[in-house]
């Protein structure tokens, strides 16, 4: 079983940040999951909302600011939200990326576009699976005959769409992988998705031992975690 950081090793670092990253090569992490937006002049940016006022305290819209302005904001330490070639600069293919993709729809297209641009300029085809919970994303993404993995997510929370709750996005559109939360490792669809049509699955986000004993037994390939540091030192690395 593989074990991820999520969004580096944020139980050591400032989520998504370069030190949290460094932090991935500290502790030999052998997977890192992200998330990547498209700036209005077309960068793509490593942080997790749609916005940066969690982050920052200051609030811009990440698809309607220009990279200019997300490079003077500061985050935890005296940090910078990341360009995602500087995550590449910094762990190149020492890793394995999951690369989540965030966009509110109008962007998709360019977005996945710029995406596989860069992963082939990085020469991690092969290093690299593509996630989202916009099903419509993967469709864009899988146009691109990329070759590269791809994985629909889904979860119980009222902000994603119903019909989307419980992977029946893998259903609608070509994907290799499933990423349920880790409380989803059950169920009629989990089942039909793993079993009938042999979906693999990779599970966010498993922070405690018993949650990844559940995995493994479930046939999980990997998991995204927190604290992998602490999972790797008590054993649980194959």
């Amino acid at each position: 079983m593989q074990i991820f950081g999520h969004r580096g090793i944020p139980s050591l670092a400032t989520e998504n940040s370069l030190n949290s990253f460094e932090k991935i090569l500290e502790y030999k992490v052998e997977g890192v999951e992200f998330d990547v937006h498209l700036t209005k002049d077309e960068e793509l940016v490593v942080i997790h909302d749609f916005n940066t006022l969690k982050m920052s305290g200051e609030d811009y819209e990440i698809s309607e600011t220009n990279y200019e302005t997300i490079n003077s904001l500061i985050i935890g330490d005296n940090e910078k939200i990341p360009l995602l070639s500087q995550v590449f600069d910094l762990l190149s293919d020492k890793v394995f990326y999951d690369i989540e993709v965030k966009s509110r729809g109008k962007n998709r297209s360019q977005l996945c576009k710029k995406l596989l641009e860069l992963i082939k300029k990085y020469n991690l085809e092969k290093n690299c699976m593509i996630s989202s919970f916009d099903p419509l994303i993967i469709k864009e993404f899988n146009k691109l005959n990329s070759g590269i993995l791809t994985a629909v997510i889904y979860c119980n929370d009222k902000d994603v769409p119903f019909i989307l709750r419980h992977g029946l996005g893998a259903l609608i559109t070509k994907v290799d992988i499933i990423k349920p939360h880790y409380s989803q490792l059950k169920g009629f669809m989990f089942f039909i998705l793993t079993k009938v049509f042999r979906k693999k699955c990779f599970v966010w986000t498993v922070n405690r031992q018993e949650d990844l004993d559940i995995a493994k037994k479930r046939g999980c390939f990997g998991v995204c975690s927190d604290n992998p540091q602490t999972l790797k030192q008590e054993g649980y690395k194959n």
